[in-house]
């Protein structure tokens, strides 16, 4: 499920960092535009992506993933080349840091994404 500040204005980040701090191992929590998200641990970008690639045979040197905010830090350690055309969470800022090989678009929003889908088709 997901909770949404402007919806439930009456929650404050304290209260959501209070429920995401006493979760059981079986649920994880991760932000995605400024809402926060519950949802089963086993589910995620990151495990479909080993998912598919398991089931299909396909090698991690041959997966890509576009990510941009928290909920997409699972999917971009699955996969061995990540590109990011925009940054929407401080989560992904930190991260880009520790992994300066990530690929950030030299153009925003769509024009971005048209970027980095041209260098996939490219390679």
């Amino acid at each position: 499920f997901r909770i949404d500040f402007k919806v439930n204005p009456n929650k404050t980040i304290r209260d959501i960092e209070a429920v995401r701090s006493s979760l059981p191992p079986e649920i994880t929590s991760r932000t995605n535009l400024q809402k926060y998200d519950f949802y089963p641990t086993l589910s995620g970008k990151g495990n479909a992506a080993q998912y598919v690639m398991g089931k299909y045979h396909i090698d991690r040197s041959q997966s890509f993933a576009l990510i941009d905010d928290d909920n997409d830090l699972p999917l971009a350690e699955a996969v061995q080349t990540v590109m990011l055309p925009g940054i929407s969470h401080e989560s992904v800022r930190e991260a880009l840091k520790r992994y300066p090989e990530w690929i950030v678009a030299k153009q925003r929003g769509i024009l971005g994404v048209e970027e980095l889908l041209e260098r996939i088709l490219a390679s």
